[in-house]
Parts: C-alpha cells; structure tokens; sequence
C-alpha cells in the first residue's frame, strides 16, 4: 500500500490474530497478500498508461492519414472531371474531323472530271485532266 499507517496495521494484525489466519496455505499473511495485490494493481495501472499513451499516439497517427487519404481523394476526383472534361474536349474534335473528311471527300468528288475513274489516272492515259 502507498501509505501505511501504524494503528491500521495494529488492527489487521488484532484482526489476523483473532481469525486465527496468520498465514495461509502459500505462507502469506493478510497483510502481504493486501500488499501483493496492490503491487499487481500499481503494475496493471502502470501498464495501462503506458497502452492508453501508445493508442492515443496511434489515434492520432490514423487521424492524420484518413485526413491526407481524404485530401487525395478529392485531388483525384479533381482530376476525374478534367479527364472527362478532355475526354468530351476530344470527343467534339474527333466529330468536327470526321465532318470535315466526308466533306473534303465531297469536295473532291465535285472537282474530278467527269470522265476520270473515282481511283485511277484519267482514261485517256494522259497525266493532265481533260478540258
């Protein structure tokens, strides 16, 4: 016990003496088994504290990664939208081309002679279009 007083001691001792319990079968008294039983408590509490300051520093180390995981997680997402936004970007650009192709191959088709063939020289074996 932390604190012994001589007149407790007195007692427990009248006490152990008047049960007739001065010692048991492991050869303790009262008194030492009080003793022992506080010094396992004092032990307990002292490893308590020891794993309460060791859960707290984890605590708080899970704190500050769930808060940079969800710092992440919206710089992800920020990218996300870009990525779609130039997915769309470049979705309008392939459409513009594939208009301007089939237009351009219009065009070229208006611009043949009449009597060239659509993939070949012209049929009178000359390299120059025929007036």
């Amino acid at each position: 016990m932390l604190v012994r007083n001589n007149g407790f001691e007195a007692r427990l001792s009248a006490l152990e003496a008047y049960i007739g319990m001065t010692k048991e079968r492991r050869g303790m008294t009262l008194t030492g088994r009080i003793d022992a039983q506080h010094d396992l408590l004092t032990a307990l509490s002292e490893t308590l504290s020891e794993t309460t300051r060791r859960v707290t520093g984890l605590e708080e180390r899970v704190t500050r990664l769930e808060d940079r995981v969800t710092r992440l997680e919206d710089r992800v997402a920020r990218v996300e939208d870009r990525l779609t936004a130039v997915e769309n970007r470049l979705t309008s650009v392939e459409s513009l081309l594939a208009v301007l192709v089939r237009d351009v191959a219009t065009i070229k088709r208006f611009l043949m002679p009449p009597d060239d063939p659509p993939d070949g020289p012209p049929l009178n074996g000359s390299p120059l279009p025929r007036r």
